[in-house]
């Protein structure tokens, strides 16, 4: 089974309209400064922060993503369907970041996308390194 990991909410909603799993990642990393590892206690302290929310509401917005980082070894592959301007950017170099962080040992890759119509303008293999066999 593959994993869709979609840049947020509004393109989550066009793609998961095929089949498979499709979470959002409903973060804004471009926005703010953070100096803690990604999803620690600490981040989400400055997340909430950047964001203007409480800890629940950040936990909220974030749960399907989190849910799926707990759940990573259910996967066989990854997808990441991100645009390509910086915003985009930043929140799917944060989520490679992440699947590194989680040890993800299955194939992954990017599709770079238009982001109001979910087509694929390229694709590519994600090279994940593990930076943290045990978390």
């Amino acid at each position: 089974m593959t994993l869709n990991i979609t840049a947020g909410e509004e393109l989550n909603k066009i793609l998961s309209q095929n089949c498979g799993v499709y979470v959002p990642f409903n973060e804004a990393m471009i926005r703010g400064r953070f100096s803690a590892p990604l999803f620690s206690e600490e981040f989400i302290e400055e997340r909430c922060s950047v964001h203007g929310v409480s800890r629940e509401e950040y936990l909220a917005n974030m749960a399907p993503f989190l849910k799926a980082m707990d759940h990573l070894k259910d996967y066989d592959s990854v997808v990441l369907w991100f645009g390509d301007e910086d915003f985009c950017r930043a929140n799917r170099s944060a989520v490679i970041l992440y699947l590194g962080l989680r040890g993800c040992k299955v194939p992954v890759t990017l599709n770079i996308v238009d982001e109001y119509s979910g087509q694929v303008l390229r694709s590519e293999k994600v090279e994940i390194s593990n930076i943290c066999g045990t978390c």
